[in-house]
């Protein structure tokens, strides 16, 4: 780890400061460009005519991101960076252009010293999900709070990642206790925009929302995805309002969709509130996600990592419909540990 204020590579232009890396570049006319990039403390770095790139990807665990949507992308990499922690190995998320931009943002914010460009450059052995992961079941999506698969990292290797995965891997030699306890970490230590932070200050405060209860509702891509629907993972729309009705009426709900056909059906109800809108529609989402994650506990949507890892940003309890049944999943026991 490199002290505040050090020199990179004996290079008087490289200067590292607060994990922010600058670099000098001098223009023919005198003048300088300076460029500036959240870094790893514990990779190298060189000026590349002005670009900041590491010395190497050695004892890497690269993380490949497809076009998915905010919690299956959080899922991926806090998984990921367990697994590297866990085996000692750098991490990169190869960055990639297809996201939406409300991923990007989330992700540049949150893992920007992880941040590289995704070309075909970097060479690294690319693992198969099959191949690399045991797993007890296969659906074709999330089907498990907790573990959908155990990983296995290849032998006399060190620069590989898995090219494709949207599921919450352990490293073979973690318990499942661990592992729950490692991603509420990684969570607690991520540090919010001071705006959006105080967004959600403001609406815990305004709606005592430490005393309400958190409902999460997926219903919009998912009644179409094949996956789900053959696994009978999609809660029914009256399997939730009979939770909801089976709730004590003097009790606050805060209610969270992605449809607004849903909203709008429950807005007559006096016990259920809505989240307003923060700083910025690119951070609506995450907003969300947070506003859950300080309720006294959550319901949430089978086989939707929303629902998901909003409950491992706090360690928050959540419910879930699972084979039938609401089951309770107590994760408030490993938030302090």
């Amino acid at each position: 780890m490199y002290p505040k204020g050090s020199y990179l590579n004996s290079s008087k232009n490289l200067k590292i400061y607060d994990n922010i890396l600058s670099c000098e570049l001098r223009a023919i006319d005198g003048t300088y460009i300076i460029n500036e990039k959240y870094v790893d403390l514990n990779v190298l770095y060189h000026n590349f005519n002005g670009v900041l790139t590491p010395d190497n990807y050695t004892n890497s665990y690269f993380i490949k991101l497809g076009s998915e949507q905010l919690g299956n992308c959080l899922r991926i990499i806090i998984s990921g960076i367990i697994i590297a922690n866990n085996l000692k190995m750098n991490v990169f998320i190869i960055n990639n252009p297809l996201l939406r931009e409300k991923e990007k943002k989330v992700i540049s914010h949150f893992f920007r010293q992880y941040l590289i460009n995704g070309n075909n450059s970097i060479d690294y052995v690319k693992l198969n999900y099959d191949n690399s992961v045991k797993y007890d079941k296969f659906y074709g999506t999330n089907y498990d709070l907790i573990c959908e698969g155990i990983f296995t990292p290849p032998t006399n290797v060190d620069k590989f990642g898995i090219t494709y995965s949207i599921y919450s891997i352990i490293p073979e030699n973690m318990s499942h206790d661990l592992y729950i306890i490692n991603k509420i970490k990684i969570y607690k230590s991520l540090r919010l925009p001071p705006i959006l932070e105080e967004n959600i200050k403001s609406f815990i405060d305004k709606n005592n929302l430490n005393n309400c209860i958190g409902v999460h509702i997926r219903y919009t891509d998912n009644l179409k995805d094949r996956c789900k629907i053959h696994n009978n993972f999609i809660t029914p729309y009256d399997i939730f309002i009979n939770k909801i009705n089976s709730i004590d009426q003097n009790m606050n709900l805060l209610v969270c969709s992605d449809s607004n056909l849903i909203l709008d059906k429950l807005r007559l109800r006096n016990n259920i509130i809505f989240a307003d809108k923060c700083f910025n529609n690119n951070f609506q989402g995450l907003y969300e996600m947070y506003l859950l994650a300080n309720c006294k506990y959550i319901i949430g949507s089978n086989s939707s990592t929303f629902s998901y890892e909003s409950a491992f940003i706090n360690g928050t309890n959540i419910e879930l419909y699972e084979n039938n049944n609401w089951k309770m999943y107590e994760l408030e026991k490993y938030r302090d540990k």
